[in-house]
């Protein structure tokens, strides 16, 4: 993890794990927009990072866009980026190597509703 610090401050930024994306089927732009200077990079599988946010501050921990890469892209998702791809640890594992339990964190922000943002934000007690 990634971490930044101004302060009474720190930002950490967790890679649950990597998304396959070709641009062109992602995002709402005309094909004459982008084919005559950015031909290539729309038409290519590029690997989008599924980041996940930890703000410390003196009294608050704040998550952003809790994910759980398991649940939101498993290896038969088109965006799983190949069939040998190993995705780092789970966030809950990676906020432990900072001391941070989920009973921890006080407040929980998803910043808009697409899958990759909130997989796995809650489950069922007992883990089910």
């Amino acid at each position: 993890m990634q971490s930044y610090s101004a302060g009474d401050i720190t930002l950490y930024v967790a890679n649950v794990g990597d998304f396959k994306l070709v641009l062109s089927q992602m995002l709402k732009v005309p094909e004459r927009d982008w084919r005559p200077k950015y031909g290539d990079l729309f038409t290519k599988p590029n690997l989008s990072p599924g980041n996940c946010i930890l703000v410390r501050m003196p009294g608050a921990s704040i998550v952003i866009d809790p994910n759980d890469y398991a649940l939101s892209c498993s290896p038969d998702s088109e965006y799983y980026p190949a069939p040998d791809y190993r995705h780092p640890p789970d966030l809950v594992s990676q906020l432990a190597t900072i001391s941070v339990k989920p009973e921890g964190i006080t407040h929980v922000v998803i910043t808009h509703a697409h899958f990759d943002h909130y997989a796995g934000v809650t489950k069922k007690a007992g883990g089910v």
